[in-house]
């Protein structure tokens, strides 16, 4: 917060009425500056992931180790879209070089 008698806060008040006033300038920066949707680290598509990335070692011949290692601790730093790309080209590469059955390990989970 900040205190009521403060320029900021009469500026940022100032904004909110003007945006206000037009909803659908409101609702497009929402829209906006909503963060988007991710994965989180307990989620099947990371631990799926995670899986691939640890039986499958041609994995981190074709992409980085240390991006794969940070991308499994902090899933939320990318958006869903992201992680489900990744998680495709992952399985791509494991179904080429390795066995591919992560998909078979985890086939009871649910991805959604």
């Amino acid at each position: 917060g900040m205190p009521i008698s403060s320029p900021a806060y009469l500026r940022r008040t100032a904004i909110i009425s003007r945006v206000a006033s037009y909803p659908r300038l409101l609702r497009m920066l929402k829209r906006f500056l909503q963060k988007p949707p991710s994965y989180s680290a307990i989620s099947t598509v990371v631990q799926c992931l995670q899986w691939q990335v640890k039986h499958c070692p041609p994995i981190s011949d074709y992409l980085s180790p240390p991006g794969l290692k940070q991308v499994c601790e902090r899933p939320e730093r990318l958006t869903r879209e992201a992680l489900d790309n990744l998680f495709t080209l992952t399985s791509m590469i494991e179904d080429y070089c390795c066995s591919g059955d992560s998909l078979d390990h985890f086939a009871d989970a649910e991805f959604i």
